[in-house]
């Protein structure tokens, strides 16, 4: 019977309630380079090691090679939001949080990377117009 049973929780998903589940998960956005996102991780009954990955790069647990990188949120109720501040181009990839003893993966979420300029131009959806100084030569 006891058999049975751990069969049932491992391998159909468990006790409702009891399972782990992502509860928030990264949505992909688009940011302007030296400004600050925070990426949404959250999981339920969950008490393992959290990870995030960069275009498929794992980034450890504790971030320690990543300075620009923090993990943020109340830890104890499964919160592990990654934050990102003063962005670069080379942040421009693809997340994604991992609870690595229980094999889930959160969706990906597209971190864009965009100019001031091109922030401009994507909010506006304007066509671009170039305008050139014209210097004036009197005779």
């Amino acid at each position: 019977m006891f058999c049975f049973l751990f069969c049932i929780l491992v391998f159909c998903g468990g006790v409702k309630g009891f399972v782990s589940s992502f509860n928030e998960e990264p949505e992909s956005v688009d940011v302007i380079i030296g400004s600050e996102t925070i990426l949404k991780c959250a999981i339920s009954n969950y008490s393992g090691l959290i990870q995030w990955t960069r275009d498929g790069f794992a980034l450890g647990g504790t971030l320690a090679a990543w300075p620009r990188y923090q993990i943020i949120g109340d830890q104890s109720n499964g919160e592990y939001h990654l934050k990102i501040t003063d962005i670069e181009l080379s942040d421009d990839a693809m997340f994604e949080c991992q609870a690595t003893e229980i094999a889930k993966r959160s969706k990906s979420a597209k971190v864009t990377v965009l100019s001031e300029y091109q922030h401009f131009a994507h909010k506006t959806h304007s066509h671009y117009t170039v305008v050139c100084p014209v210097k004036r030569f009197e005779t």
